[in-house]
């Protein structure tokens, strides 16, 4: 892929905030090497470019953006361990690991936000919706998108669901419509109100008429 400015700076805002996070792994040696020094290597072994995707964790705003950079240029080699990183109990670190992913494949992605999507905590599975809602989303990968905003209107989190359920309104297609409008539809039964409200305002974006709820 090509590496512009754009794709740097839209990776490295999620590794921003995650400061001190790292500072005990930033602490560690990297197999006999400086951090400048690995990363300088031409063609790294796949347990450099762990220690390369480590970098993330840097205490220094600088090495973590060189990290980005790095990785984004390696490309698929450094899909493993990104994913790896992106089942970390942290919240910024997975973060971080997603944005990167998503720059060099966003079909390495959308496999991170399912395995976000199906973590037993609650608020990490409504971290991965919200992830999805931020990745473009292409004419090849929006079936995909839409298979997981469908699941996720069953998950037994409201806060899930109310996501999923606003988030189908983007689905204006028409090869999309029928299948979008029936799962809106079977949630207006949903529950919870909020995502019974989000369900029939998507209805009314694709369809110009909003549906009576129950309170």
């Amino acid at each position: 892929m090509s590496l512009d400015q754009r794709t740097v700076t839209t990776a490295v805002i999620a590794v921003v905030l995650l400061g001190f996070v790292g500072i005990i792994v930033f602490g560690m040696s990297w197999g006999g090497f400086s951090a400048d020094e690995l990363l300088a290597v031409e063609n790294p072994t796949p347990e450099q470019i762990e220690e390369i995707t480590n970098l993330l964790l840097a205490p220094d705003l600088e090495m973590r953006e060189r990290a980005v950079v790095r990785l984004i240029e390696i490309g698929q080699p450094a899909l493993e361990p990104l994913k790896k990183m992106a089942q970390s109990d942290d919240k910024e670190t997975r973060l971080a690991a997603l944005s990167v992913a998503g720059e060099i494949d966003a079909t390495a992605a959308l496999d991170i936000i399912e395995q976000l999507l199906n973590n037993p905590d609650e608020m990490v599975r409504v971290e991965g919706m919200r992830a999805l809602g931020s990745l473009p989303g292409g004419d090849e990968q929006a079936e995909r998108h839409l298979d997981i905003y469908i699941r996720a209107l069953d998950d037994p989190y409201s806060g899930v669901r109310e996501g999923a359920a606003g988030k189908l309104a983007f689905f204006k297609g028409r090869e999309h419509r029928k299948r979008v409008l029936e799962a809106l539809t079977k949630t207006l039964d949903d529950p919870e109100y909020l995502v019974r409200d989000h369900a029939a305002e998507s209805i009314r974006i694709l369809t110009g008429t909003k549906p009576k709820i129950k309170r």
